[in-house]
C-alpha cells in the first residue's frame, strides 16, 4: 500500500485503507525477512593478454577476480552471484638469434629484415600451446660488406722491384690469393695495410683471385693493374744569362738552372751535385751541374747541364795628354775584346754610359780623376782610375808681386815665365803690346796690374802685381795736456812730419758739445806757436774735464784729411 520494505527497513506498521469487519481502517504490522543468497565459483583460464566477458563483465589482466550477479533465477526464484577467478596460460616465449650478409632480407613470420636488430618482440599468432599465441625474441645481425683494395701504380723501375699494398678493411681477418703468387695465400689482418714487393715483368697483370673469411660473406675485392716501366725524366733549364752565356760575366756567379721533372710519381726529390735539394740553383758560377730526381716510388732520373760564361773584357788604352790648344785630356781606344759587344762607356762613376763609336775611339776625360769604365750588353764592366793632368803649366810670375812704394816714386816689374814671348799686355797699361820682360810704373794711387802673354803655340799666361801707395799720416795728437804755466805741455795742439803741409780748422768742444775754441786759419805743421792754451775767452783756465777736438790736416798731395779724438785737460 505504498509503503517500501527493503533491507534497509524490514519491518515496520502500514495503514490499510479497506475497512475492516467494523467499517474502520486496518492497520498491518509488516515483517521482512530474505532468502539466504545463492552464490557460486567460477574459476577459468585464457591465454596471455587476453579477456573473459562473463555476462557483461570483462576480466583480464588488469582485473582478474570478481562477484558477477547472474540474472538467471536460482531454486527460490532469486538472482544468484557467481565469484569469477580468471588465470592464464602461460605464455610460450622463444629467441632467434640470426645473421645475413649486407645486402641480403632476412624474412619471419611475414616480416622482412635487412638492417641490425636485437632483441626485437614479434608475435606469432597461436602458435602456442593452448591455441594461444607465442612471443619471440629476433636478434638479427649483418655483416658490412668486408673490402679488400689492391693498391699501386703498378709502375717499377729499372730493373727494380714492384711495389703494391693491400688494405683490409674489416674486422676480420681476410686470406687473399694474388696472382702474382697463387700457391701461397696472404693472411691480412683485421683494418690492416699490407705492403707487399714482389719482382715482375713489364706487362705483369697484377690482381687478387680469391678473398676469404671466417663468414659466409665473401669480402669484395677492388684494386688491380698492370705493370709498366717508369716513364721518369728530368731536364735541366737554364734560367739565367743571355741564350748563349748562363753566366753573365767572366768570374761571374749569376747562373741559375731549374729542374724540370716529369713522368714517374711526384712528389718528386732533387739532389744536385752542389748539394742542394731544391728544384732550383741560383748564384751560380760558370761550371757543370748534374742533378739527381727521385720519385714517390723511389725510381730515379739523372741530368747534365754545363753553364758557360764570356771570356774577360780586355781593352787596349792610351792616354793622349792635353795641350794648350786641347785643354782637355782624352783617352784612346784602340780595341776591346772579351765580353759580349756592343760596349758603353762612362769617364765617371756618376755619369750615364754612353755608347762607345766604331773602334778606335777617342773619349774626352776631365783633368784630375777619372773613374772610367767600359760595360757590355750584359752589364759586365771593366773599370779602371785615370789620373790625368790638363795642359802644360803656363808659369808667369811678377817680381815684385806685391810692392809699396811712396806717392811720386816708381817701380820696375819684371816678367818671369817659361814661355817664349818677345812682349805682353798689361791692364792698365798701353794699349799695344809692350815689348821686353819688365816695365816701370809710378802711380798715384795703389794700384793692381794684370799682366798677360801668348805664345805661338796658343799658351796663355796671366798674373797680377799690386803696387801700394803708403798713404800713412805721421800724425800725433796728445791725450792729455796741463795748461798750468810750468812751460811743460801748456798747450794742445797736433804735430806731425813733413809730409803734411799745414793744419787748418782747428776746433775744440765740451763735453755738452760747446765750441771752447777754435782757430780756422791754416798754420805750418813746424810752427809752434799755435794751439790751445785750455783758457777761455776771459782767460781763465777750464777746470779738469775732457774735451773733443776736429781738425783738417793738409797734406802735400792735395788731399785734406779731418781728424777727430778727445783729450784731458789736466791741472
Amino acid at each position: 500500500f505504498g509503503e517500501i520494505f527493503d533491507e534497509n527497513r524490514t519491518t515496520g506498521d502500514v495503514v490499510v485503507p479497506t475497512p475492516s469487519a467494523n467499517g474502520c481502517d486496518s492497520t498491518v504490522t509488516v515483517n521482512l525477512t530474505f532468502f539466504a543468497p545463492a552464490f557460486s565459483a567460477l574459476d577459468t583460464m585464457t591465454c596471455a593478454g587476453g579477456s573473459v566477458n562473463y555476462f557483461g563483465e570483462i576480466f583480464d589482466e588488469n582485473r582478474t577476480t570478481g562477484d558477477v550477479v547472474v540474472p538467471t533465477s536460482s531454486a527460490n526464484g532469486c538472482d544468484s552471484t557467481v565469484t569469477v577467478n580468471l588465470s592464464f596460460y602461460p605464455q610460450s616465449v622463444g629467441v632467434l638469434d640470426t645473421t645475413i650478409c649486407a645486402g641480403e632480407t632476412f624474412r619471419f613470420a611475414g616480416l622482412e629484415f635487412t638492417t641490425p636488430v636485437t632483441d626485437e618482440a614479434i608475435t606469432l599468432p597461436g602458435a602456442g600451446a593452448f591455441g594461444c599465441d607465442s612471443l619471440l625474441s629476433l636478434t638479427l645481425n649483418v655483416i658490412e660488406p668486408a673490402e679488400v683494395v689492391l693498391a699501386g701504380d703498378g709502375i717499377i723501375c729499372a730493373n727494380g722491384e714492384l711495389a703494391f699494398t693491400v688494405e683490409n678493411t674489416s674486422n676480420l681477418p681476410v686470406t687473399i690469393t694474388l696472382s702474382t703468387d697463387p700457391l701461397n695465400p696472404e693472411v691480412l689482418a683485421p683494418n690492416s695495410v699490407t705492403p707487399f714487393q714482389r719482382l715482375a715483368s713489364v706487362g705483369t697483370e697484377v690482381r687478387i683471385v680469391l678473398a676469404e673469411n671466417e663468414t659466409r660473406c665473401s669480402p669484395t675485392i677492388t684494386g688491380g693493374f698492370t705493370v709498366t716501366e717508369s716513364n721518369l725524366s728530368v731536364g735541366i733549364d737554364v734560367m739565367s744569362g743571355d741564350g748563349i752565356f748562363g753566366v753573365s760575366c767572366s768570374g761571374g756567379d749569376d747562373g741559375a738552372l731549374l729542374a724540370v721533372a716529369s713522368g714517374g710519381q711526384a712528389p718528386y726529390r732533387f739532389q744536385w751535385s752542389t748539394g742542394g735539394t731544391e728544384a732550383g740553383l741560383n748564384e751560380l758560377t760558370a761550371g757543370r751541374y748534374s742533378v739527381v730526381v727521385t720519385g714517390e716510388s723511389g725510381c730515379t732520373a739523372e741530368a747534365l747541364m754545363v753553364l758557360n760564361e764570356p771570356d774577360a773584357m780586355v781593352a787596349a788604352l792610351a792616354e793622349v795628354p792635353a795641350s794648350c790648344r786641347d785643354t782637355l785630356p782624352r783617352l784612346l781606344v784602340r780595341d776591346v775584346a772579351g765580353g759580349v759587344g756592343p760596349y758603353l762607356y762612362r769617364t765617371d762613376a756618376d755619369a750615364p754610359f754612353v755608347p762607345l763609336a766604331s773602334l778606335p775611339d777617342t773619349v774626352t776625360m776631365s783633368v784630375g780623376r777619372n773613374d772610367f769604365a767600359l760595360e757590355d750588353a750584359n752589364g759586365c764592366r771593366l773599370e779602371q782610375v785615370f789620373d790625368l793632368a790638363g795642359p802644360p803649366a803656363q808659369d808667369l810670375v811678377i817680381s815684385p808681386t806685391r810692392v809699396v812704394i811712396t806717392q811720386g816714386d816708381s817701380i820696375e816689374l819684371r816678367l818671369l815665365t817659361n814661355l817664349n814671348v818677345d812682349g805682353f799686355r798689361v791692364i792698365p797699361g798701353p794699349e799695344t803690346e809692350v815689348t821686353g820682360q819688365s816695365m816701370f810704373v809710378g802711380p798715384m794711387e795703389s794700384t793692381t796690374y794684370t799682366f798677360s802673354i801668348a805664345d805661338d803655340n796658343g799658351c796663355t799666361a796671366t798674373a797680377e802685381a799690386q803696387v801700394i801707395i803708403d798713404d800713412f799720416i805721421p800724425i800725433y795728437a796728445p791725450t792729455a795736456f796741463s795748461p798750468n804755466g810750468d812751460g811743460n805741455n801748456d798747450v794742445f795742439r797736433i804735430y806731425a812730419k813733413p809730409v803734411v803741409l799745414s793744419f787748418s780748422n782747428f776746433v775744440v768742444f765740451n763735453r755738452w758739445g760747446e765750441t771752447v775754441f777754435e782757430q780756422k786759419e791754416a798754420v805750418d805743421e813746424q810752427a809752434d806757436n799755435w794751439g790751445w792754451d785750455g783758457r777761455n775767452a776771459s782767460g781763465e783756465v777750464y777746470q779738469p774735464a775732457v774735451f773733443v777736438y776736429s781738425i783738417d790736416v793738409n797734406l802735400q798731395d792735395g788731399r785734406v784729411i779731418t781728424l777727430k779724438g778727445d783729450f784731458v785737460l789736466m791741472r
